[in-house]
């Protein structure tokens, strides 16, 4: 992993089996991302949200997660295919200092935008450069930090 500039980890098919009670699967996604969080080598997390479940997100969720993600220094994504997070989780993360990167989560080339979602999220939460996760200024990239 060390020749990769960084290591994107994709958290859409976490959360245990499907079927479960709404809040059991956030808890269990909640808990699987903070346990890859502290174990795997990662610079940024894309997909934690889904439009299912972003209501199910609580503020005491969101901290608990933002507070995994800064401590360990791995950005999030924000998503232009699904549009999440929002503007409100994306100001939570900023001020528990969480950087930023963002992605398409595009399946086909046709797909492609010029994340114009996150552009906007850029104005409304009014991010700045700063806030974003850039390859080695943000210290050792993550295949690093863990062999440490």
């Amino acid at each position: 992993m060390a020749l990769f500039d960084y290591v994107l980890a994709d958290a859409a098919k976490w959360g245990g089996a499907s079927g479960r009670d709404p809040q059991q699967f956030v808890d269990a996604k909640l808990r699987e991302t903070i346990e890859m969080l502290e174990s795997q080598p990662i610079d940024i997390c894309a997909n934690v949200f889904s439009n299912e479940s972003a209501s199910l997100w609580t503020d005491a969720r969101l901290d608990q997660l933002f507070a995994a993600m800064a401590k360990h220094g791995v950005a999030m994504q924000i998503g232009t295919s699904d549009r999440l997070p929002g503007a409100a989780a994306i100001q939570r993360a900023k001020r528990m200092g969480v950087r930023f990167t963002l992605g398409s989560g595009s399946q086909r080339a046709g797909d492609l935008n010029r994340c114009e979602y996150g552009l906007a999220m850029i104005k409304e939460c009014a991010l700045t450069s700063n806030n974003f996760w850039v390859p080695g200024g943000w210290g050792p990239k993550a295949a690093d930090r863990k062999r440490a």
